[in-house]
């Protein structure tokens, strides 16, 4: 089925072409006598080609209207080969052709153009009679497309373009034989241009086949060869152009090629001008120089479109961003400054990098950021909070206002004053956190706590006794057995108590850091052996508090008790509930057990020793130096030997 279709389509393809072609196989009578045809609308150029694509503009609609002068004449050839005019038969000649175009992907350009003749005068001969009125021409359909560069930004660009015409007279026998044709013409062309530094230059070559025809009674017409080849001063940023334009052709067949009536000179001279980037005007005059029928001695040219233009950048020399027309230092890269005098000029500091100078600069070392403080320059609008509410505009510049804001005040949350995540609207308890247990039926309240076993919290207060130790010394003996099982049975039948801290002193003897290290080690002693005893380790920490908290005497003992004594009551490890917390009553209650713990014993023993006849002589001796100072007694200075 695909086969067959397609045989159609090329059955009915190869049948309108022969339908079309098939005059120019017999006699051709008649042939579009005007030989100019415009370029692209929108173009810098009236007859030879440079090209614009989306980049340039999307669109261009316009009117060229074509004046030539003895476009068609009778004459005389001598046989020195000059000719000589004897009358005019077409002595003016106006045409106007209306033109659409665009553009795709900036690669693409397809346009239209149809030309209708105006105005002809001049005298009947040779079988050619000038129009009595105005005729519609052959529509032509053409395409470009970009090859290589671009031709108006890179120096030199490659381009290809096709057209056809449309056989008016094929369908409508009653046109004039010097306005259309029978067959279809088209033509194949490549186009060369660039710009480079307001140059502006193109080159055309192109192969036109239209069939040989005749017109009146000796003029004749075949496929030709076209060269064209412009340059002109160009400014892009001002937007005009202004140079010429010339383009050569010839009849190919017959041996007619660059004959002297088969070829064709002509010359222009144009101006183009883009009004406020939108309208496009241009106008040209022309000579005719080698003239075939249809070229016309003298030429004018007017076009009007509308060719929305885009905006080029202004000129910038060191691509700072500044036009060089306000640049103070256009061949130096610099920033934007309100001052003229520095616009575009480079900074001589600045450490933020915000284009303010550090010298103008209020918060150097700062960038203003997106939105600078007005009032301060170089500086940012101030966010205490981090909320993404200025401070000038924040109510509550040092709270943020959360996930829940204030409508009523402009940065600041909902209202909460204990603080538990539970706005004041919704919480029935506004001063109390509901804390770690919240109360299910109470929003933001706390779940109220049983009454606590006074008997059990006594129990663990007489339990909380302070561990003595010998000087210099962390290891824990048989004297601290008693106050340790205690401590440890009541921490087994109150699993409430979450967390107790051991803390660890020594007294003021040596450096502090030994005092320090010594007092960490007395408590890690007590924590081991807790923790020997079955108690979690995350229920016990230890802190070293060295000598910073010496231990009060016990009320009623006497000031002048041995620094030996004192030394001995900080010897210890005590303990502190920290979670629960010791209320103040019972810290008081547990700071008076330890004074009176203090007087049971007469003094721990600060050196093993065995009964009093095992006594080294070491020990007897430090018994006697002791004994001898008493109390208040001081070292005795040293003598110095004689």
């Amino acid at each position: 089925m695909q086969r067959r279709t397609w045989r159609a389509w090329c059955a009915l393809s190869a049948l309108l072409l022969a339908w079309l072609v098939r005059p120019a196989m017999a006699q051709n009578i008649g042939f579009q006598l005007n030989r100019y045809e415009p370029t692209t609308v929108g173009e810098w150029s009236f007859m030879v080609d440079h090209p614009w694509y989306s980049s340039t503009r999307y669109i261009a609609l316009g009117l060229t209207t074509n004046y030539g002068h003895n476009a068609l004449v009778l004459g005389r050839l001598s046989s020195r080969g000059s000719f000589a005019t004897l009358d005019p038969i077409i002595m003016h000649q106006l045409l106007g052709h209306f033109e659409l175009a665009t553009s795709l992907f900036d690669r693409v350009n397809l346009s239209f153009s149809l030309p209708v003749t105006l105005l002809e005068r001049g005298e009947a001969l040779a079988g050619v009679t000038p129009l009595a009125g105005a005729a519609v021409g052959d529509p032509r359909f053409s395409g470009q497309v970009r090859l290589y560069g671009h031709a108006d930004k890179t120096p030199f660009s490659v381009h290809f373009a096709a057209a056809v015409w449309v056989p008016l007279r094929r369908f409508n026998d009653s046109i004039a034989p010097q306005v259309s044709e029978q067959t279809v013409r088209v033509s194949s062309k490549a186009i060369l241009g660039g710009w480079y530094r307001k140059f502006r230059w193109s080159f055309t070559g192109t192969f036109l086949y239209r069939a040989e025809a005749l017109l009146g009674q000796t003029v004749t017409i075949g496929p030709e060869l076209q060269l064209g080849l412009s340059g002109s001063y160009a400014d892009l940023f001002y937007r005009f152009a202004i140079g010429p334009e010339v383009l050569l052709s010839t009849v190919l067949t017959g041996g007619n090629a660059f004959a002297r009536d088969y070829t064709s000179l002509e010359t222009l001279l144009g101006a183009h001008y883009n009004i406020a980037h939108q309208v496009q005007v241009g106008a040209a005059v022309g000579l005719g120089i080698l003239r075939e029928p249809g070229t016309p001695d003298v030429r004018f040219l007017f076009r009007l479109a509308y060719a929305p233009i885009r905006r080029p950048p202004a000129p910038d020399f060191d691509k700072d961003g500044v036009p060089d027309k306000d640049d103070a230092c256009p061949q130096e890269k610099g920033v934007a400054d309100p001052d003229i005098r520095r616009n575009g000029c480079p900074l001589a500091a600045d450490q933020d990098n915000d284009g303010i100078a550090d010298q103008n600069d209020l918060c150097p070392q700062e960038p203003r950021g997106m939105h600078p403080d007005l009032k301060r320059l170089g500086c940012p609008l101030g966010d205490q909070d981090r909320d993404g509410v200025f401070d000038n505009e924040d109510a509550c510049p040092k709270e943020a206002l959360g996930d829940k804001p204030d409508p009523a005040r402009k940065g600041c949350p909902l209202p909460d004053r204990d603080r538990d995540g539970v706005l004041d609207s919704e919480d029935q308890c506004p001063d109390e956190a509901s804390g770690d247990k919240p109360d299910a039926k109470r929003r933001g309240c706390p779940t109220v706590q049983a009454p606590r076993d006074e008997a059990a919290e006594e129990a663990f207060l007489k339990s909380l006794q302070p561990i003595f130790f010998a000087k210099r010394s962390a290891k824990l003996d048989a004297r601290n057995n008693e106050t340790l099982n205690a401590l440890a049975d009541q921490l087994r039948k109150n699993p409430g108590r979450k967390k107790l801290l051991i803390r660890g002193h020594a007294d003021k003897e040596g450096k502090a850091a030994d005092s320090e290290r010594l007092a960490l080690e007395r408590a890690e002693a007590i924590k081991n052996w807790l923790v020997a005893q079955g108690i979690a380790a995350d229920r016990l920490q230890t802190k070293g508090m060295g000598r910073t908290l010496p231990m009060l005497p016990p009320e009623g003992e006497p000031e002048s008790t041995s620094r030996r004594l004192q030394a001995t009551r900080n010897r210890r490890g005590d303990f502190r509930p920290v979670d629960p917390v010791l209320s103040d009553g019972e810290l008081k209650r547990v700071e008076e057990q330890e004074r009176a713990a203090l007087s049971e014993p007469a003094e721990p023993t600060e050196r093993k020793t065995g009964p009093k006849t095992q006594k080294s002589r070491l020990d007897m001796l430090l018994d006697q130096v002791e004994r001898e100072q008493g109390p208040q007694a001081e070292p005795a200075p040293r003598e110095p030997n004689p």
